[in-house]
């Protein structure tokens, strides 16, 4: 982690030409590819419009089973984001995504002042609520949104059944090495400096199940400097240290986008927490099951 912010400066031009990559995608640019959702229909797929509070989220549900697995995409992305991690993922459970305000189908947020990743995991609630999913999920979160079940898991512990991050936002030192704000799309504009504030004051989550995916730095965040890779595990590390239950794998063969490049290895990270919660007996240690879907143990 950058001890001084002389040191992050230094090499901010190099972290900013690829910022939107560890964002997980920026509004005004083009999000990393993804295939098309197959024509298809999922015969149990429902998306409603909830209420929030003066304006409503889209959220989008197919298949059925518990735990339901909801998806919270990167900066800018919508839910399609994630549409052929749902359509693997049906068969197993119920599995939800949904567009955070001003992103996809969802509308603007009646107010333009600065939000935080603690004001929308705040929202999350109020969206789940309105929804009727009562049950405890399973978040999983891919870089911003990832920030958000950070908050969600800590003020809504008894909303969570098991955690899947997918090389989630560093908090701690987003400020050094990218700036005070962070655009969600052209719904809001998140500050960071507030929120990391707020970060500070989360506790540990107990015995949840929780998976950790990191990237490898692999295509565009090759560029990224050493020091910041560093960094950026170490902050995963401590994520994990989070809960006495939890995996941390790293995605050798992928950078930021780990569900595009080794979705094998989401899907595998995902099913191993569904079937934690269902049994009841916790997460495997980590050991070199993950190998031939490009996964090794941090």
């Amino acid at each position: 982690m950058p001890s001084t912010a002389m040191r992050s400066i230094a090499t901010r031009p190099i972290i900013a030409g690829i910022a939107c990559l560890l964002l997980g995608g920026c509004s005004g640019s083009q999000a990393a590819p993804r295939e098309p959702r197959s024509s298809s229909p999922a015969p149990t797929a429902r998306v409603e419009e909830v209420d929030v509070g003066g304006y409503r989220l889209v959220i989008e549900c197919e298949g059925e089973g518990s735990p339901t697995v909801l998806f919270d995409a990167g900066a800018g992305n919508d839910r399609s984001t994630f549409a052929n991690l749902l359509e693997e993922l049906r068969e197993t459970t119920r599995v939800c995504a949904y567009d955070r305000a001003g992103i996809g189908e969802s509308d603007f947020r009646p107010t333009e002042d600065h939000t935080t990743l603690g004001a929308l995991a705040d929202e999350l609630a109020r969206l789940l609520e309105g929804s009727g999913l009562d049950e405890p999920v399973i978040l999983a979160s891919h870089s911003l949104g990832g920030g958000i079940s950070q908050f969600f898991v800590d003020r809504y512990p008894n909303r969570v059944a098991g955690l899947v991050f997918i090389d989630s936002t560093a908090i701690p030192g987003f400020v050094d090495w990218f700036g005070p704000e962070v655009d969600d799309g052209p719904g809001a504009t998140i500050d960071m400096r507030r929120t990391f504030r707020e970060w500070k004051r989360l506790g540990s989550w107990g015995s949840i199940p929780l998976f950790v995916l990191t990237q490898n730095f692999k295509g565009d965040d090759d560029r990224l400097p050493t020091r910041f890779r560093r960094y950026f595990r170490g902050v995963h590390d401590e994520l994990a240290g989070r809960s006495s239950d939890a995996v941390h794998v790293i995605a050798v063969d992928s950078g930021h986008f780990i569900y595009q490049t080794s979705p094998d290895l989401v899907i595998a990270a995902i099913i191993e927490v569904v079937d934690a919660v269902r049994s009841g007996d916790g997460l495997a240690p980590c050991d070199d099951r993950f190998e031939d879907l490009a996964g090794a143990c941090a």
